[in-house]
């Protein structure tokens, strides 16, 4: 019995430790990373490279269904020993947003909201596993979680399972809940074009009344399930999909 007390004293006291001998500095964030941030009619996904506490990287965005695509961002961010972040982002259409969140998985993920007026901004950003990419890289069986805060026929949700060929043919099915009242079901089919940097577009037609849309989309991430993510670049639409 003294034995057994003492392995597990010696358990908790270990386990005490480790939770408290977590700590983080700028390095801990240094990679490529997938950004994605969304609020109400705004969405916006960079592929972004940290370095030392400065980023810059490229993307898109779509405010209140008009898309931007071919953007830049750049700015700084500054990390706490408990883990927690700062960030400055100021893309080239001259928006500046300031963020605060929480590192996790030794600089895996970054989770923040905006702290400027007038904005709730959700941030979150992963780092990529892969950095180099070919077309048989966005193979597989994926499940898709979608928030529209837009469409032609109000907000909506949906779920979709698909499946990703090596050479990019897609298809599978799909659920939406539009306005929390209509339920639309159908199946889908489409492309996925996957560049070399682990960005990739991505066409998507839909039957049972649903739309023709496209995407981009940042890959080769591997965290918490996550394995890309993606925003509508159709003008009547903002829609932010993340691909498990």
């Amino acid at each position: 019995m003294k034995l057994r007390i003492g392995c597990l004293m010696l358990v908790l006291f270990s386990l005490n430790l480790s939770m408290h001998a977590t700590t983080c500095n700028q390095d801990t964030v240094n990679g490529t990373y997938a950004s994605a941030a969304i609020y109400g009619p705004y969405v916006g996904l960079w592929l972004v490279t940290n370095d030392a506490g400065n980023f810059s990287g490229a993307g898109a965005q779509n405010f209140n269904g008009t898309p931007y695509t071919d953007l830049t961002i750049s700015g700084t961010y500054s990390v706490n020993a408990n883990c927690t972040f700062t960030r400055t982002a100021t893309d080239s259409r001259g928006n500046t947003t300031h963020y605060s969140g929480n590192i996790f998985g030794n600089g895996a993920e970054m989770v923040g909201i905006s702290t400027d007026a007038g904005a709730a901004i959700q941030f979150t950003s992963y780092r990529l596993k892969k950095t180099e990419c070919t077309e048989a890289s966005a193979a597989g069986t994926f499940a898709e979680e979608v928030q529209w805060p837009l469409t032609p026929g109000g907000a909506a949700i949906e779920t979709v399972q698909l499946k990703v060929s090596s050479k990019g043919a897609k298809s599978g099915s799909w659920v939406m809940n539009v306005n929390a009242k209509t339920i639309l079901t159908g199946t889908i089919t489409g492309t996925d074009s996957m560049n070399s940097n682990c960005t990739f577009t991505s066409i998507s037609y839909a039957s049972g009344g649903g739309p023709t849309t496209h995407w981009f989309g940042v890959g080769g991430i591997s965290q918490n399930g996550v394995a890309s993510l993606m925003i509508d670049i159709d003008s009547g639409y903002v829609g932010l999909a993340t691909r498990y």
